[in-house]
């Protein structure tokens, strides 16, 4: 029998891999694993939030721990009309979710660890050394992109202390009444205490690259607009998400048949994400919840393979949404479109998170006049309609 160094190699320690070593190590404590990260702590530098109704009951149930904040309800502000969603809205920081996850998976992390290349059962590392395991799962983040495959959220966001109570509630998702750049552009707040919250400036952008200064700049201008007088800068970060425009982003531009002939993958890299949203915990949570449910590791493949497939074909939808946001309008106009979303009612944006959207659902996104050329989306949505019908 060949002999493996481990059982399990997780290959990046992000928000799957980290969060299937943290309940591998509670659940299936005889299996010897080892996740490799290249950075200095699980999740780098991210903030995951997610709606309660993203996740069932029990997968709540296990994540709370990491949980940094949690609110009733969220608001969005449009220049037509602000809104108030009662609806419950979580927030994990990064360093908390480093915090709770290194306490519990000390001994089998290994941290500044490069790699070199990925296989079916083995890592090589920088370093030249080789480990083996039964089986091996790349979470290293997205692919190399096709050009024009896709279009970018891309952010930037400060973490502040406030001389004064900022006076918020609960999150503002967001605030579309600033000056519209570079596409579809918003503020995004989120108040960890009375004096301290969260900013980010989010852009639905054609380009991924961020300029940190200039946006450093804008994030402080807005809350001097809002009299949040900032006492002090504690943490920033930044980060850029693919939206996809075409079905192939899902598969990294590579065939079904290819994707059995690598190693693994979960998360970005499998394409484990909301298209339109970029909100990655929910899909993170139900990989985890799977791959634990599928008792021998050695099925683990079959398990990722009939889950990824099931996502791939209910994300058309939300590719659709993209095309018709970022291929029917102006950049500057994007804002329409969300604007038009958030007038939807509570039930039916609920399930647009949570990507369980029904064939009604779906439609009912086109019986209201949209703020975008109809004859192209209702061409569009002809076809992958005809699509999703010949494959259920």
């Amino acid at each position: 029998m060949q002999h493996f160094d481990y059982d399990i190699l997780l290959v990046g320690g992000g928000l799957v891999n980290g969060l299937l070593a943290w309940q591998l190590k509670r659940i299936k404590p005889w299996l010897k694993f080892l996740v490799i990260e290249r950075g200095i702590s699980f999740g780098g530098r991210s903030t995951w939030s997610f709606h309660e109704k993203d996740l069932t009951p029990e997968s709540l149930n296990w994540i709370r721990p990491l949980v940094s904040a949690s609110w009733p309800f969220y608001q969005v502000v449009f220049p037509e009309y602000e809104r108030q969603l009662d609806s419950r809205y979580y927030s994990i920081r990064s360093r908390k979710f480093h915090e709770v996850l290194f306490q519990e998976l000390s001994e089998n992390v290994r941290f500044n660890t490069d790699v070199l290349a990925v296989s079916e059962n083995q890592v090589v590392l920088k370093d030249g050394n080789i480990l083996s395991a039964k089986v091996v799962i790349d979470g290293r983040g997205k692919l190399e992109l096709e050009e024009g495959a896709c279009g970018f959220q891309k952010f930037f966001g400060l973490e502040i202390e406030l001389n004064h109570p900022h006076g918020l509630k609960a999150p503002i998702l967001m605030d579309a009444t600033v000056e519209q750049k570079e596409g579809y552009r918003f503020l995004y707040c989120l108040p960890w205490s009375e004096n301290r919250l969260l900013i980010e400036d989010t852009r639905y952008s054609e380009t991924p690259e961020v300029d940190s200064e200039q946006f450093r700049k804008e994030i402080l201008e807005y809350s001097a607009e809002k009299n949040w007088q900032v006492r002090e800068v504690f943490y920033e970060e930044t980060g850029c998400l693919p939206l996809p425009l075409k079905k192939q982003f899902c598969l990294g531009g590579r065939s079904p048949e290819s994707l059995r002939e690598t190693p693994l993958t979960v998360g970005m890299r499998a394409g484990l994400f909301h298209p339109t949203t970029g909100y990655s915990l929910p899909m993170a949570v139900q990989t985890v919840d799977l791959l634990l449910k599928t008792h021998d590791e050695s099925s683990w493949a079959q398990t990722l393979e009939h889950f990824s497939e099931s996502i791939y074909r209910r994300q058309w939808f939300f590719i659709l949404l993209n095309r018709v946001m970022f291929l029917s309008k102006c950049p500057e106009q994007r804002f329409q479109f969300l604007q038009h979303f958030y007038r939807l009612p509570i039930d039916l944006i609920e399930s647009f998170y949570a990507n369980r959207l029904s064939l009604f659902e779906k439609a009912r996104f086109f019986l209201r006049t949209p703020p975008v050329p109809v004859r192209a989306a209702l061409s569009a949505l002809r076809k992958e309609l005809a699509h999703e019908l010949s494959s259920e």
